[in-house]
């Protein structure tokens, strides 16, 4: 049986969104869901509102999309999120007209 490893790419990165949820009829994020680095080891699921992540994304914290692998602390990695100059959160490749974080729902 081979050895189990992680990313190594997870490293650099603080925050993984894995779903979101959306209101306005789905135009302003509400609440995503995600797990935040601590150390050398990922929290437990973690529901972040939409401030919480904008400030984390100005501070210059690196929030990235991805999905959860069978390991645990090991994620499928997507794009980065960002903010659009009219104060949207989008993920590299995302819509700038809304927030779009290119997740499933929750």
């Amino acid at each position: 049986m081979r050895k189990a490893r992680i990313d190594r790419r997870l490293k650099k990165v603080d925050v993984v969104l894995t779903s979101a949820r959306y209101q306005d009829g789905g135009v302003r994020l509400a609440q995503a869901r995600g797990f935040e680095r601590r150390g050398a080891i990922w929290s437990d699921t973690l529901l972040f509102d939409r401030e919480t992540l904008v400030k984390r994304v100005r501070d210059g914290r690196r929030v990235v999309v991805g999905r959860e692998r069978d390991l645990p602390g090991n994620f499928e990695i997507g794009e980065r999120l960002r903010l659009e100059g009219s104060g949207w959160l989008v993920a590299n490749g995302g819509s700038g007209a809304r927030d779009d974080l290119a997740v499933p729902l929750f």
